[in-house]
């Protein structure tokens, strides 16, 4: 059996000092507030070790600066320690006259506790070598698995690029632990249409992942069969997630086809999408709120599909909150109006260059904020005839 599991976790023997150093506002306490800790707890207990009447010991309120030493630095500062200790009582002894008649039973007495705390503190610091030892393999474990689940996961997803002969499609997912529940997907239909789709699954990491490709498994298994009624589809797809989907689970997605200068789209629940048409004022860009409720939750009322023109160099911009919701130290959020004015200012641009732009827009916004939640984004535009072709 593993030495973790017959142990505490890590951090509980010095996690009451730690509490403490984060409610003096030490978040991250050096080596020197560190040894000032301890070196403190051990003059403190001396003095009132020295202080109080033989009658009364202290011996065993010497273990917690011992310990916090083995916990901070290692076995070598925990034996100091343990040393310091025990010249204390030697010297309080001395002081206050306080020996056996015979100075051999002081000496042995003395001896006896120098190796009794001496061999604790040894053993307190390999125990926490040990720990940290455990530790490390288990998270280069679990890092490699997340290595794997991330290859995984990224071979689910289509190609970042579509370059068809009147539309172009470009995508960006970014999961914000390296796995998580946005997904993307890119499909070519017959006729020059195209099927596109963004979802996004409640929570993170690799349970979220779990459930996105159970929703990616069950939408393309669907597509080919309710690709002209995609209302149907969505209710189809929401029903067969409430199978695989734990309580309370559920998913947001944008599923859209464009075809012949049209775009038609479900959106259950997801964030609007938006819709920019050329020749319009900057700023003019037409939102796509949601048509449905959530999928994977029972019961939910079912709607139709909308359909709406999708004029040559249109875009079509598909995100999740991940973008909306990235936030800088101050936590103002990147927000949908800036989403909005990225969009707006595109003018026609590739669809690639969009989603470039929109991202480093909010890594801008958050200042080296790290995200908080995983970033989708995709983006398609119909080309205008005689211009914009694959090449």
């Amino acid at each position: 059996m593993p030495l973790a599991r017959l142990l505490p976790p890590p951090d509980t023997l010095a996690g009451s000092a730690d509490r403490l150093l984060a409610r003096l506002g030490v978040t991250a306490a050096s080596r020197a507030v560190r040894t000032a800790l301890v070196a403190v707890l051990f003059l403190g207990l001396a003095l009132v070790d020295v202080g109080t009447s033989p009658d009364i010991s202290f011996l065993v309120f010497y273990f917690l600066p011992m310990l916090l030493a083995a916990w901070y630095f290692g076995r070598r500062e925990a034996v100091a320690v343990a040393v310091a200790s025990v010249a204390v009582w030697v010297a309080d002894d001395l002081v206050a006259h306080r020996y056996d008649a015979h100075v051999a039973v002081s000496v042995w007495n003395r001896s006896v506790e120098f190796v009794f705390f001496v061999l604790l503190a040894w053993l307190a610091g390999t125990l926490r070598a040990t720990l940290a030892r455990e530790m490390a393999a288990r998270a280069e474990r679990l890092e490699r698995d997340l290595e794997i689940a991330r290859e995984v996961q990224g071979t689910l997803l289509p190609p970042a690029r579509l370059d068809g002969a009147s539309v172009t499609a470009a995508a960006v997912c970014r999961q914000a632990l390296g796995v998580g529940g946005d997904a993307y997907d890119i499909v070519p239909l017959e006729g020059d249409a195209l099927s596109v789709a963004v979802a996004d699954v409640s929570g993170k990491g690799i349970p979220a992942a779990i459930l996105m490709a159970s929703f990616l498994a069950v939408f393309r298994g669907l597509l080919p069969l309710r690709a002209q009624r995609l209302d149907l589809l969505a209710g189809e797809l929401s029903d067969g997630l409430c199978k695989s989907l734990a309580p309370r689970r559920f998913v947001t997605a944008f599923l859209a086809v464009v075809e012949d200068g049209w775009l038609r789209y479900v959106n259950a629940g997801h964030e609007p999408g938006l819709l920019v048409t050329p020749g319009r004022p900057e700023g003019a860009v037409t939102r796509l709120d949601p048509t449905r409720p959530v999928l994977g939750l029972p019961g939910m009322p079912a709607s139709g599909q909308k359909r709406v023109p999708f004029p040559e160099g249109s875009v079509l911009l598909l995100f999740t909150d991940g973008l909306t919701e990235r936030a800088n130290a101050s936590g103002e959020e990147f927000g949908r109006a800036r989403v909005a004015r990225v969009a707006a200012a595109s003018n026609g641009d590739d669809p690639g260059a969009i989603v470039e732009s929109l991202l480093r827009a909010a890594e801008e916004h958050a200042a080296g904020e790290a995200p908080g939640d995983d970033t989708t984004v995709l983006c398609v535009r119909r080309r205008s005839a005689g211009r914009d072709l694959p090449g």
